[in-house]
C-alpha cells in the first residue's frame, strides 16, 4: 500500500472512532450524569483557546504520525489523535467536551481522554524505555 493511501486510511479509521465516539457522548447527554467543559483540563481556559489549541495540536500529531518510522510510536501517536480528534469534534458540535465518568467526585473525564492518557504514557514509555538507554537502568 502507498504511503498517501496508508495516511488516507490511518485518517479516516480515526475519524471513524471519534465518530463512534461522538454518537456515545450524544446518547450520554440525553441523561444527566455528565459535564460539558467549554475549556482545558479542570475547566480551565475557554472555548475559543481550547478550540484554536486543539486544532494546532491535532496537525502537529498528525505530522509526527507521518513522519514516524517507527510503529509503536505511531500507534501511541495515533491514540492521541483520536482522543484529540474526538474531543474537537465534541467542542465544535456540543460547544465543550462531554465528561461522563466521576472518578472519585473529583473529576469528570471520557474515553477520549483515556486514548489521550494511554497514547501519551505509552509514547514516553516507548521513548524513554523502550528504545532509550534507560532500559538498563530499569
Amino acid at each position: 500500500m502507498s504511503r498517501v493511501k496508508s495516511f488516507a486510511v490511518l485518517f479516516l479509521g480515526s475519524l471513524s472512532i471519534s465518530i463512534i465516539l461522538l454518537i456515545l457522548s450524544r446518547i450520554i447527554l440525553s441523561g444527566d450524569d455528565h459535564v460539558v467543559n467549554t475549556g482545558f483540563s479542570f475547566g480551565l481556559g475557554n472555548y475559543v483557546l481550547a478550540t484554536t489549541l486543539s486544532i494546532i495540536s491535532l496537525c502537529i500529531i498528525f505530522h509526527l504520525i507521518i513522519v514516524s518510522t517507527n510503529f509503536e510510536k505511531a500507534v501511541s501517536l495515533e491514540l492521541i489523535f483520536i482522543g484529540g480528534l474526538s474531543n474537537l469534534l465534541e467542542r465544535l458540535l456540543y460547544g465543550g467536551i462531554v465528561d461522563y465518568w466521576n472518578f472519585i467526585d473529583l473529576w469528570y473525564f471520557n474515553i477520549s481522554d483515556l486514548f489521550i492518557s494511554v497514547g501519551v504514557f505509552s509514547y514516553f514509555f516507548f521513548n524513554i524505555y523502550y528504545f532509550g538507554n534507560l532500559r538498563s537502568k530499569i
